[in-house]
């Protein structure tokens, strides 16, 4: 009886240790995780969207901001027509091309190389067939050995795949804005429409006037306003997409993953 008693102590003490052990470990783990994000991708702001929260105007409101001025949102909408459900490898230059462009370079952590100076950065071949199934919701193993065909942006090396980011940069260092038109969401996969402007700017003086004019009628949903502005005073182009994407806030590559991007019009 004495044993008994014995064991379900030792149990109970056991219990309160494990629980205690476990109220300090997670939010040092979650503290953890954001320092991570933080220092792997510092132009990161978590952004939590859910159904309920999209039907709640206010929260809609917060969220739409949210993404329009979101770094790394803006980097996944210069992909041209795409669609996971359909992927046949056909598009996969105009993804691979995406693809350095979005990568965050300061996030160091899974390169096997990287220069700065050269412009360079490499991926084992596993690393590259994850980062890019997080961004695309595809398997490209297929296409893996056509990667180094396109060598303005790729090139072998050893078993590693490194890709020349500063030439991404120079064929395309424009400045991008958002506005979001429209959110909808039906379980993890949200359905955006949006207008994507594009222009260069050496920032006179002039060029900033209109760009913050351009913020706001983006701030009041004016598109046709900053469609005119984007066309007519800043040289630029705007195109109306459509775009499924998950978002990918546990992310190692990528915190969004693109389902599919549907030009709608110009």
């Amino acid at each position: 009886m004495q044993n008994l008693e014995e064991k379900k102590a030792t149990l109970i003490i056991l219990s309160i240790i494990i629980v205690i052990v476990t109220i300090i470990t997670i939010p040092v783990a979650i503290i953890s995780k954001k320092a991570e994000d933080k220092n792997n991708f510092p132009n990161y702001n978590e952004i939590d969207i859910t159904e309920k929260k999209l039907e709640n105007e206010n929260t809609y409101a917060t969220i739409k901001d949210q993404l329009e001025n979101d770094y790394y949102f803006k980097k996944i909408l210069l992909l041209k027509d795409y669609d996971y459900e359909k992927y046949s490898g056909i598009n996969i230059e105009d993804m691979l091309w995406n693809f350095i462009y979005a990568y965050e370079i300061k996030n160091t952590k899974y390169f096997t190389y990287y220069s700065k100076n050269n412009g360079v950065f490499c991926l084992s071949k596993k690393n590259i067939l994850e980062a890019f199934k997080e961004l695309y919701n595809v398997n490209i193993e297929n296409e893996l050995n056509l990667l180094p065909g396109y060598f303005d942006y790729v090139y072998e090396s050893g078993s590693n795949y490194c890709f020349l980011f500063n030439k991404v940069s120079q064929e395309n260092d424009n400045e991008v804005k958002v506005s979001v038109e429209r959110l909808a969401m039906i379980g993890e996969v949200v359905t955006t429409d949006v207008y994507v402007y594009e222009f260069y700017t050496t920032n006179t003086d002039e060029e900033i006037s209109y760009m913050n004019s351009l913020d706001n009628y983006i701030k009041n949903d004016n598109y046709e306003e900053a469609k005119n502005i984007v066309n007519n005073n800043l040289a630029g182009s705007v195109t109306h997409k459509q775009l499924q994407l998950k978002i990918n806030n546990n992310g190692k590559f990528f915190k969004y993953q693109i389902l599919s991007s549907k030009i709608l019009d110009y």
